[in-house]
C-alpha cells in the first residue's frame, strides 16, 4: 500500500466588491459581516479556504 501525503493550505480569505462612487453605491461581500458600517477589513468577519 501506498503512503498518502496530504499537503493544505489554510489561509483566511476576504473577498468584496465596494462601488461607492457610483450613481447607486453598493457593497457586497462573500462573507456575512455584521458591522453597523460597510468594513472589509475586520479579521474576525474573514472566511476559510482550504487549498488541497
Amino acid at each position: 500500500m501506498k503512503e498518502r501525503i496530504l499537503n493544505f493550505l489554510i489561509h483566511g480569505f476576504r473577498f468584496y466588491k465596494i462601488a461607492d462612487k457610483t450613481s447607486h453605491p453598493h457593497y457586497l461581500s462573500w462573507a456575512l459581516i455584521e458591522h453597523p458600517e460597510p468594513h472589509f477589513h475586520l479579521p474576525e468577519y474573514f472566511g476559510t479556504i482550504v487549498f488541497e
